[in-house]
């Protein structure tokens, strides 16, 4: 397996709850289940900002 980074994020505890819970919901109790979650989340992400340009 490749090496893969970790890194911490800080969100809002409501935020935290409200996607544990949907990741419960989509994943069940399956191994890995937040990191699959983050990992397609970022992928959306940057689908759907490839096109705008950087506002710094």
């Amino acid at each position: 397996m490749a090496h893969m980074p970790r890194f911490a994020v800080d969100m809002p505890d409501d935020l935290n709850r409200e996607f544990r819970i949907r990741v419960a919901e989509i994943y069940d109790s399956e191994k890995g289940a937040v990191t699959k979650a983050v990992q397609d989340a970022i992928r959306v992400w940057l689908k759907e900002t490839s096109n705008k340009r950087s506002k710094r």
